[in-house]
């Protein structure tokens, strides 16, 4: 603020004249008030910007997951590999359409589950081979020839 030198009226900094009495403001106290005046700075400020989630990274942790069970179940784990390899699909499939790269948790969910699925497909094939020929094997030596 300025004072007038005549009629010692309040003005704004940025007038030239006395609001009060229209006296010629002195520039030189103007100057003098703008020294005296702390400068702030002013930064732009940015803010934060919380990242952008992956869309399907849920699924693709579930997919990692079930695909960790299905491998630990020891061939025994025909559905928890079918469903983990579905949600792997479906997790790289919105990551792609969203213009993400794939995400790398659902790509390890997916080949987990295709191992285990394979392993529980081997492991009820043999299953059935191994009774199939145990069947044969009871037939051939069966207790009433021993009788």
């Amino acid at each position: 603020m300025k004072f007038c030198t005549q009629c010692g009226h309040q003005n704004d900094i940025s007038v030239a004249f006395c609001n009060n009495c229209g006296t010629a403001m002195d520039t030189s106290q103007q100057q003098q008030q703008q020294q005296q005046q702390p400068q702030t700075v002013i930064y732009p400020q940015s803010g934060y910007q919380r990242p952008q989630s992956t869309p399907g990274k849920g699924m693709a942790i579930a997919s990692m997951v079930l695909g960790i069970v299905s491998l630990c179940s020891g061939g025994y784990g025909i559905v928890t590999s079918i469903v983990g390899l579905i949600l792997g699909v479906v997790a790289n499939k919105q990551c792609t359409e969203a213009g993400f790269p794939t995400n790398k948790m659902a790509t390890a969910g997916i080949v987990m589950s295709v191992i285990a699925l394979a392993l529980s497909i081997l492991c009820v094939i043999s299953c059935f081979a191994c009774s199939s020929w145990l069947e044969g094997y009871i037939n051939e030596f069966s207790i009433y020839d021993y009788l």
